[in-house]
């Protein structure tokens, strides 16, 4: 009797800081712009953990390059439109899930932007996750 009480306790205290812990994070307004309210709003319910993750993805899945005129080469690739502020880059606006940019798994990928001499440089897939599972370790 008392272990299915203690199993019985345990399984409520789980559900409970389970709970708890998905009412606790906040999606990013960037990801709500990307997926919409209802798909954010089900994913808070069904898997909070993805909300966590995209969060983080939004702010450290890339690195952003000033290149001085002498080094600027224009690639093959059509460059990509971003929203400046003041002629650069606002890393809290910036949407990178609707950018549609590529990752490669074990390679960065650039991407100039247009009309400056920013380029956004996309982390690899691997650089990425080694970022995000440090970034759990510590939460």
């Amino acid at each position: 009797m008392k272990k299915i009480i203690w199993v019985l306790f345990l399984g409520i205290a789980l559900t409970s800081l389970s709970a708890w812990n998905s009412k606790s994070i906040k999606p990013d307004s960037r990801l709500t712009d990307y997926l919409g309210a209802e798909k954010v709003a089900l994913l808070m319910q069904n898997n909070p953990d993805l909300i966590v993750y995209y969060n983080y993805f939004l702010d450290h899945s890339y690195t952003l390059v000033e290149l001085p005129d002498d080094k600027f080469n224009p690639t093959k690739d059509k460059p990509i439109k971003v929203s400046l502020s003041n002629g650069k880059i606002d890393r809290k606006k910036l949407n990178v899930l609707s950018l549609g940019l590529q990752r490669n798994k074990e390679t960065r990928l650039y991407y100039q932007v247009e009309g400056t001499s920013q380029v956004v440089v996309m982390l690899s897939d691997n650089e990425f996750m080694e970022l995000y599972r440090n970034y759990l370790n510590h939460l």
